[in-house]
């Protein structure tokens, strides 16, 4: 493979949060980021051995998971909402304590390398992780947010990653 410089990726994403199963319609904007967007994708791996060969014969996926991170630099109480997964409503005020994970759909908008537009679409997510704010003097307080990815229903694709 050559280098090729228009295939190094700069740039900023866009996250819109939706209703659970539809990503592909999501609207609503968690507005300005501090840090970026990171999206993490694992999987775990299980060998398959037999008495017979000393390499593994093959490999299967035995779990798979998909977070995006992100710190949202508006600290509306909105996104508070947003990040922190047993909130109850996403208007004032925020409650906490219903034991019941919010369920939304995330669509990323980014600028590909060769392409006008690159979209990630997540159509199941739930908010996880520790969410903490700092007040401080002169500087911002930002809302850490993490979501992973789920199922959702079994006719729905988990992750959806195009170029346009």
């Amino acid at each position: 493979m050559a280098n090729t410089v228009a295939n190094v990726l700069v740039g900023v994403a866009t996250v819109k949060m939706g209703a659970a199963g539809n990503a592909a319609a999501a609207a609503t904007l968690l507005g300005y980021t501090e840090d970026g967007v990171t999206l993490e994708y694992t999987a775990d791996i299980a060998d398959i051995e037999v008495e017979e060969e000393t390499f593994p014969i093959n490999r299967v996926i035995t779990k798979e998971t998909v977070t995006v991170t992100l710190n949202c630099a508006e600290s509306l109480l909105a996104n508070l909402g947003y990040a922190m997964g047993g909130a109850d409503g996403l208007v004032s005020p925020v409650v906490l304590g219903g034991g019941a994970l919010q369920e939304f759909s995330l669509k990323i908008d980014g600028i590909p390398p060769l392409a006008t537009s690159r979209t990630i679409e997540i159509n199941w997510v739930h908010a996880i992780g520790t969410v903490g704010m700092a007040y401080k003097k002169g500087e911002k307080t930002v809302i850490p947010v993490s979501f992973a990815a789920f199922k959702g229903l079994e006719t729905d694709d988990v992750v959806t990653i195009t170029d346009v």
